[in-house]
């Protein structure tokens, strides 16, 4: 999972040139809840590393674009961009 999160976290800034950074996170989120609920239906092994390796590297989407668009959507000047991604990760990991 860590392997794929990292071919994910990779392979973003080119998806993201041709389909936009708020766009990619959005379909992340969705894909990643897709895989979430569909954990429901595992039966053998091979259906769990499947999707942990989907999850894995959907998720590298979600973990690298989030200061991305928490910049995007502020007013903030770019020399005090500190705070509001300071701001995300506190609530994200609180």
């Amino acid at each position: 999972m860590n392997a794929a999160c990292f071919l994910g976290r990779c392979t973003t800034g080119i998806i993201a040139a041709y389909t936009g950074v708020l766009n990619l996170t959005i379909a992340s989120t969705v894909a990643c809840s897709a895989i979430i609920i569909s954990m429901i239906a595992l039966s053998d092994v091979a259906s769990v590393v499947v999707l942990g390796l989907a999850y894995g590297y959907f998720s590298g989407f979600c973990m690298f674009y989030t200061a991305a668009c928490v910049i995007t959507d502020t007013d903030f000047p770019s020399h005090r961009a500190g705070s509001p991604i300071g701001d995300c990760a506190h609530a994200r990991f609180v």
